[in-house]
């Protein structure tokens, strides 16, 4: 609620969605809290039975919201991030033009002993003195239509978390790799 506030209130109008697990996570307090900021509450377990997946669980609900939410271009912001200004500017940035996402590098940096460059094929050119830093997962920009391959693969690992997450620390790289 306090990120959408924030969002309204630097003059943002992009649609609002808020995605939860069951109606359990969200009161009708809160909706009504909510409900004069236009935003509309989806209820991943909802949608899932429509489009099924293995697993649905913490993380995953990012990568499936950004693949079954109705909008082309998603900002996928976490509840605990919040906009210091309107973030509509950034789909017009030169960064996403070109590629279609944006990430934000986290701390910690992956130093290619990690298997699972080698697991999924990926060659891995950088810099060992620099290391390439983790992604942020908190706030991603995503072309849906141009990343479509890429947002199968992050939420196919997240499907499989049991197996990918001994490799990485949760979703935020899935989204990167």
């Amino acid at each position: 609620y306090i990120s959408a506030k924030l969002l309204r209130h630097h003059g943002c109008s992009l649609p609002i969605q808020f995605w939860h697990y069951g109606p359990d996570e969200i009161t009708d307090d809160m909706r009504a809290l909510a409900s004069p900021l236009g935003i509309e509450f989806v209820d991943a377990l909802a949608v899932k039975k429509v489009h099924p997946t293995r697993k649905l669980k913490k993380w995953a609900i990012k990568p499936f919201s950004i693949i079954h939410c109705p909008f082309k271009e998603v900002l996928l912001i976490d509840a605990d991030n919040f906009a210091a200004k309107d973030p509509e500017f950034i789909f017009e940035e030169k960064a996403y033009l070109e590629t279609g996402v944006l990430i934000w590098s986290d701390i910690k940096v992956i130093r290619r002993e990690q298997e699972i460059f080698d697991l999924l094929g990926i060659e891995f050119d950088n810099d060992e003195s620099v290391g390439l830093r983790e992604m942020e997962s908190g706030q991603i920009v995503v072309d849906k239509e141009r990343c479509w391959n890429g947002l199968q693969m992050a939420m196919f690992m997240n499907e499989y978390s049991d197996f990918f997450y001994r490799f990485l620390d949760g979703d935020k790289d899935t989204f990167m790799l």
